[in-house]
């Protein structure tokens, strides 16, 4: 029953979205690359739906987010988006500094994980770090891990300046407890050892989607 109405939900959003496109489109608003850009994306609907899905099927955010991605990428930022995705981009993922897990958690969401001590900005830059998460997905849940006992002091200052979703997303663990906060919420079964898991590192990350997906955004 849950899976007939999201198809619903997918099907009228799409609609709603492709009629948004065509209000854009007709009323001449837009750089020559962003309307280029959205009229080659009209027809796709599976891309169509990573913006929709990715906006808890409220074809309206799904569309301001599309058109927001295409100002960003080519009138704002071009630099962080090159026609071939370069060497530099792809060693943020092959050096570890930023990893995309093949397993899911319990609910089927994808894990990424950032290790900050593996960063060396004389060779990764900033910009490309930031280029890595211009793209339209939903982080549903930071864990934030072996950090110094301090930072839990920190967290409780700032904490009610927070949003109520980012209170609840936020998680903070301390060397002390290392990966416990973690295993917590997700198995051991289902991280590399690097994160205090059983599947080994080398085969646990998913370099194939990198390769494959970077470039069809």
């Amino acid at each position: 029953m849950e899976a007939v109405f999201r198809e619903e939900l997918e099907r009228d959003g799409l609609h709603e979205m492709h009629n948004f496109i065509t209000e854009f489109l007709k009323s001449g608003k837009g750089t020559p690359a962003v309307r280029e850009y959205i009229s080659a994306v009209a027809d796709d609907d599976s891309k169509l739906g990573i913006y929709l899905k990715g906006r808890k099927y409220r074809p309206k955010h799904a569309w301001e987010t599309l058109l927001r991605y295409a100002e960003v990428r080519f009138n704002e930022y071009p630099e962080l988006f090159p026609e071939t995705v370069p060497d530099s981009f792809l060693s943020i993922f092959k050096t570890g500094v930023v990893s995309l897990l093949k397993t899911r958690d319990h609910l089927g969401r994808r894990i990424l994980c950032f290790n900050f001590g593996k960063w060396e900005p004389s060779e990764i830059s900033l910009e490309q770090i930031t280029a890595t998460y211009t793209y339209p997905i939903r982080l549903k849940a930071f864990y934030y891990l072996n950090l110094p006992s301090y930072a839990l002091y920190v967290h409780k200052f700032v904490k009610p300046f927070l949003s109520k979703k980012l209170k609840e997303r936020l998680i903070i663990s301390t060397t002390d407890r290392k990966f416990e906060v973690l295993h917590e919420n997700i198995s051991p079964k289902l991280l590399p050892k690097f994160l205090g898991g059983t599947c080994e590192n080398e085969t646990a990350l998913d370099l194939d989607i990198i390769y494959n997906k970077t470039s069809e955004l």
